[in-house]
């Protein structure tokens, strides 16, 4: 059991969603490495920087399901370094040279800053579907309450009273 919030089964709702968790788990990660490593491949063959036969099987090889977590968790941990550990571990999933052409013409942080950002775009649509609901609550509650006067204080001040509605409608409209 992790010693991290989100690794206790017990807290990490509190601090997270099922959702947002998946963006960030290490399947999500490989996927999306692979991902990467993918378009990289395909981007270097259309430039003719590598074999059009290196890019197919490395698109057919380079899967989430040709890989054991387990075993690319010890290679990323002989390496050092999470992608020397991808690097090192693909190179099993092939049969001639193409695996030589995995990683190739692309810096680490070109993959891993590629991958964090479209890790970015899930949770982003994540947090947009959320804050809609929450808009759509917000709106209903503003409604709901646009007669209930409420007593406004500023600057320990009071000041005109407004509505509870009138209130919301702000947070809303921020």
């Amino acid at each position: 059991m992790s010693g991290e919030v989100l690794g206790s089964i017990f807290n990490q709702n509190g601090y997270s969603t099922a959702r947002m968790r998946a963006v960030w788990s290490d399947e999500n990660l490989l996927k999306t490495v692979c991902q990467v490593e993918t378009a990289v491949a395909y981007a270097m063959s259309k430039n003719k920087k590598i074999p059009l036969s290196a890019y197919e099987e490395i698109k057919e090889k380079v899967v989430p399901e040709n890989y054991d977590l387990t075993k690319l968790r010890l290679a990323a941990a002989r390496s050092g370094h999470f992608l020397a550990g991808f690097v090192s571990y693909s190179q099993q999933l092939f049969d001639d040279g193409a695996g030589q052409y995995l990683h190739y013409g692309a810096a680490s942080e070109d993959v891993e800053d590629t991958c964090y950002v479209l890790q970015l775009k899930q949770a982003d649509k994540i947090l947009m579907d959320y804050l809609v609901k929450f808009g759509s609550v917000l709106y209903d509650l503003a409604d709901r309450y646009k007669k209930t006067i409420s007593v406004a204080i500023a600057h320990r001040t009071y000041s005109s009273p407004s509505t509870l509605g009138f209130k919301l409608g702000i947070i809303l409209n921020e």
